[in-house]
């Protein structure tokens, strides 16, 4: 009696696994080991059906049935680690994986999901070398570019990741998987038009690839393109309604528009399909705050935590809650974080020399983060830092050098660019930022510098008064209405200069521009409509003369801007000014604070309602000083 299984019986098996036909697969299967009780084929290929059909135990408990018959084969050892692996086992699949090369050393298969498992327990230096042996031994073998290509990406070699993809993609023009991976590493590379067509490209090839329209969503959000940008993730979800990235990106974009609401809403959904999704509860704490649910959005961020203990965004964003309370010793601690951040882990320096701790008659090194109106809001620690040091070499942005040379003692020098500084040169280093836990321990610390800290050219001041030519009643008002800093902050923070100008005119207010960029246009067009003359001085450069625009900002008897750097250059010089703030709460501005704590002259009118801003403009009209 023959004891194996015939070729016919074996081939119709066959026929029907690459039909994709489990069911069927089965049925034969289970009959074949009836029959032939001892021979591998039939059990071994019960076991990929079982699997195939997502009956994970059964399907395992064949693939070592099949083992024991015939422990010789590579194959057995092979699907018993693919079991483990999608059991979420992946020490026991990494081993079996390891028993196959033992008895082939060639099974390039095994390589690559070893490379897969590798990736997955955080060894991504492991999980390359493995898909590298395995093209190496298979040089077409198209899903080991695209998982080297993925593993690359996370290595942050994003060029080898690229390269990786495209070769895929030559191998397979049809390669679907690879053209989305392709796509997101181009984008992360800024080549956002290209990682936009190819979306573009996958969705007119396979039009329900829900993934395309949702990373098509996340560049066109890096385009600017915000509205289209929500349309797409709206068309994801369409497609696979129980998306929780979509939802959680749609969060994003709305966000930016302006709909906070929509945003909380959307962050939720995110939430109740992945109850575990930290970024998710991170980001839905920033809304959170937005909206002014203080509390609520701290239990996010500890939400976000409790599930990643490393997550450093949450921590950072968190500090920012302690902030708006006035926890200043909290959110100094938390707020170390956010050098852990991906926005700031590259901006940290570097260095072998030791981190300040408050020694004095030391020479430090103080190195800027952040922008430039931070650099002048941490700035005022400067007057506290040369009293107790020998001497201070500060980094800071190469426009600040003149205003912060006449401002503050001799014993200060400047670099603008820290890849200058040597070593030798300093005995400790620290940021800006982290000088506000030695010196800004509580409200009173601030009140040192509150009244002003930087000292214009009084000659360039003057300059800039007798070009006013104002008469005794007219009251010369500095406006800036704009931020170019992100999308978030300029759709909550802008205010149109036309909408600004209608709300705040009056016939003894002589408005002078204080915004940088090319708003030509738009003093032209409110000149014409309100019949007033917008001053503007085109002999300097607005953005990068920022010592002759502390000047102009001195000539005026006040200030009036949304929250950007010229507030923060205005009240560093105690100009009087009125601050315009979103419904949005920042940390630099307090809960409900009518007057700055970091500069006194700083009065602050904030909006009531969201996006909202006519109680503002009734407010501030009705301010004596006007």
């Amino acid at each position: 009696m023959n004891k194996s299984p015939s070729q016919s019986e074996i081939n119709l098996i066959l026929n029907k696994f690459n039909s994709r036909n489990f069911k069927e697969v089965e049925k034969l299967s289970i009959k074949l080991t009836d029959k032939f009780p001892n021979h591998p084929f039939g059990w071994k290929a019960l076991g990929v059906a079982l699997k195939q059909k997502g009956n994970l135990k059964e399907a395992l408990e064949i693939n070592l049935k099949t083992l024991k018959i015939d422990p010789k084969d590579p194959e057995n050892y092979y699907n018993i680690g693919n079991t483990y692996k999608e059991l979420g086992m992946p020490l026991k699949s990494e081993e079996y994986y390891k028993d196959a090369l033992k008895i082939n050393s060639k099974y390039f298969q095994a390589l690559n999901n070893l490379g897969v498992i590798n990736k997955e327990l955080g060894k991504l230096k492991d999980s390359e070398n493995y898909y590298r042996k395995a093209i190496e031994l298979n040089p077409n073998y198209i899903e080991a570019y695209n998982n080297l290509g993925v593993t690359l990406k996370e290595l942050g070699k994003l060029k080898d990741s690229e390269n990786c993809y495209r070769k895929a993609i030559e191998l397979n023009p049809n390669y679907i998987e690879a053209y989305n991976n392709l796509g997101i590493t181009l984008r992360e590379l800024g080549n956002l038009n290209e990682s936009s067509n190819i979306y573009k490209k996958i969705i007119e090839t396979k039009p329900k690839y829900f993934e395309a329209y949702s990373n098509l969503g996340i560049t066109l959000r890096e385009q600017g393109k915000l509205e289209e940008s929500e349309l797409n993730f709206k068309t994801a979800l369409k497609l696979k309604p129980d998306y929780a990235e979509a939802f959680y990106n749609l969060g994003v974009v709305v966000r930016d528009l302006g709909r906070l609401e929509e945003s909380e809403k959307n962050y939720k959904k995110a939430i109740k399909i992945n109850p575990n999704y930290t970024e998710a509860y991170n980001n839905l704490g920033v809304t959170l705050r937005e909206l002014r649910k203080l509390e609520e959005s701290d239990k996010n961020y500890n939400k976000a935590i409790k599930l990643n203990s490393d997550y450093a965004d949450a921590y950072n964003n968190l500090s920012f809650n302690y902030l708006l309370k006035k926890d200043f010793k909290q959110a100094y601690e938390l707020s170390e974080w956010r050098w852990k951040t991906n926005r700031n882990i590259g901006n940290k320096f570097l260095t072998k020399k030791p981190l300040w701790n408050g020694e004095k008659d030391k020479t430090i090194f103080v190195w800027k983060e952040q922008g430039i109106g931070e650099e002048i809001m941490f700035g005022s620690i400067l007057y506290d830092l040369e009293k107790i040091s020998k001497k201070l070499i500060v980094n800071c942005d190469k426009r600040l050098i003149p205003l912060f040379e006449r401002s503050f003692s001799s014993k200060i020098v400047y670099e603008s660019d820290r890849n200058k500084i040597n070593e030798n040169d300093f005995d400790f280093h620290i940021s800006m930022g982290s000088l506000r836990s030695f010196f800004r321990k509580n409200l009173k610390d601030y009140s040192v510098t509150s009244k002003g800290f930087l000292s214009p050219n009084n000659e360039r001041k003057l300059h800039f008064k007798n070009k006013l030519n104002l008469t005794e009643s007219d009251i010369s008002v500095g406006i800036s209405w704009s931020t170019k800093s992100s999308i978030q902050m300029s759709s909550f923070r802008n205010i149109q200069l036309e909408k600004l100008i209608k709300n705040i005119r009056k016939p003894n207010l002589k408005f002078v521009n204080l915004q940088y960029g090319d708003i030509s246009k738009e003093i032209e067009e409110v000149n014409n409509k309100f019949g007033i003359n917008v001053i503007t001085f085109p002999d300097f450069d607005y953005k990068n003369d920022i010592d002759d625009l502390a000047s102009l900002v001195s000539a005026c008897d006040m200030v009036i801007s949304i929250d950007n750097f010229t507030v923060h250059l205005a009240g560093s010089l105690g100009k009087e000014t009125k601050l315009l703030l979103p419904y949005t709460m920042d940390s630099r501005w307090g809960l409900d604070d009518s007057f700055s704590y970091i500069y006194d002259s700083v009065k602050i009118f904030r909006q009531t309602k969201l996006n909202n801003w006519d109680i503002v403009f009734r407010e501030l009209l009705n301010d004596k000083s006007l």
